[in-house]
C-alpha cells in the first residue's frame, strides 16, 4: 500500500502559517492595549497625586490656583486623548481576535479533513491486509489439498 499523503497538505501548512501570523498580530495588539491602559492609569495616578498635594496645602496663592486649574484642564485633555487611544487599541485587538479566530477555525477544518482522510486510509489499509491474510490462508489450504492428493 502507498504511504499516506494528504492532498491538501500545502494548503494546510499555508493555513497554519497564516494562523501563526494572526496569533502574533493578536499578541502585538493585546500588548498595545496593555500599554495604553498603563499610560492611562499612570496619567490618572499622577493627576490624583497632584490633586491630593494641592488639597493638603494649608495655603495656596492665586498664581498656584491658576496653575492648578490649567494643569487640571491639560490633564483632562490628556486623559481624554488616552481614553480615545485606548479605545482604538481595544478595537484593533477585537478585530485581531476575530481574524485569529477565523484563521484558527479554518486550520481546524483542514486538520479534521486530514484526520478523516487518514482514517479512511487506515481503514483501506486494514481491508487490504485482511484481504491479503484471507488470500494467504486460502492459498495455504489449496496447497495442503494438492499435497494430500
Amino acid at each position: 500500500m502507498q504511504v499516506f499523503r494528504f492532498r491538501l497538505e500545502r494548503a494546510r501548512r499555508w493555513q497554519q502559517d497564516i494562523c501563526a501570523a494572526e496569533e502574533d498580530n493578536l499578541r502585538i495588539a493585546l500588548g498595545a492595549v496593555a500599554k495604553s491602559a498603563a499610560r492611562l492609569q499612570a496619567a490618572r495616578a499622577e493627576a490624583a497625586a497632584v490633586e491630593e498635594e494641592v488639597r493638603c496645602r494649608e495655603s495656596v496663592n492665586a498664581f498656584e490656583i491658576r496653575a492648578w486649574a490649567n494643569y487640571r484642564i491639560a490633564v483632562a485633555q490628556k486623559i481624554t486623548r488616552l481614553l480615545h487611544e485606548h479605545g482604538a487599541e481595544e478595537a484593533v485587538a477585537r478585530m485581531r481576535r476575530e481574524v485569529f479566530g477565523a484563521a484558527k477555525r479554518r486550520l481546524e477544518l483542514m486538520n479534521k479533513i486530514r484526520d478523516r482522510e487518514f482514517a479512511a486510509y487506515r481503514a483501506a489499509e486494514a481491508r487490504e491486509l485482511e484481504d491479503l491474510a484471507q488470500e494467504t490462508f486460502a492459498n495455504s489450504l489449496h496447497r495442503k489439498e494438492h499435497r494430500s492428493l
